[in-house]
């Protein structure tokens, strides 16, 4: 079943992208409204730290994660846009704050995190893989939950030591 509706899902993203362009931004709405939303919200709220945004969308996105292993349809209805929205959407924004922590390096500084996120990434989809072979998705999504969480605190105790 949460296969089926995320395979729903693709159509809806498809249209999205050829109403708006590649990636579902509209580059000429987009400069109307003053840039990316990282800059306008920095505007409207200076000094946030982009970190703490970071790990607070990996926690909601986590609780999405293992809301979507209850297999129940009101669960991947209400689930989905936040597993997705805020459970993938994070590497963009922490890529933002290890530029603004580092701008003497910003390259060096992307290329050490984006090891990580890579790694996950590529790993990641195997690791789930192996647990829905082994037991079921319903095991497998609080695991995804479990290891989003792991990569937040991963982020913030590697903060505290550099």
């Amino acid at each position: 079943m949460d296969v089926q509706l995320l395979v729903a899902l693709v159509p809806l993203v498809d249209r999205v992208e050829e109403r708006d362009g590649v990636g579902g931004v509209d580059e000429d709405r987009d400069a109307e409204l003053g840039g990316g939303l990282p800059e306008r919200r920095e505007a409207r709220v200076v000094g946030q730290d982009q970190l703490a945004t970071v790990v607070t969308m990996m926690v909601l996105g986590s609780i999405a994660y293992a809301a979507l292993g209850l297999e129940v349809p009101v669960a991947f209805v209400l689930a989905t846009p936040v597993a997705f929205g805020l459970g993938w959407a994070w590497p963009g924004l922490f890529n933002l704050s290890v530029v603004r922590e580092y701008p003497e390096a910003p390259g060096a500084a992307t290329g050490i995190t984006q090891t990580g996120t890579y790694l996950g990434a590529g790993l990641g989809p195997l690791l789930v893989g192996i647990v829905v072979d082994r037991w079921s998705f319903a095991v497998a999504w609080p695991v995804s939950a479990a290891l989003l969480v792991a990569g937040a605190v991963l982020m913030l105790v590697g903060r505290r030591a550099v």
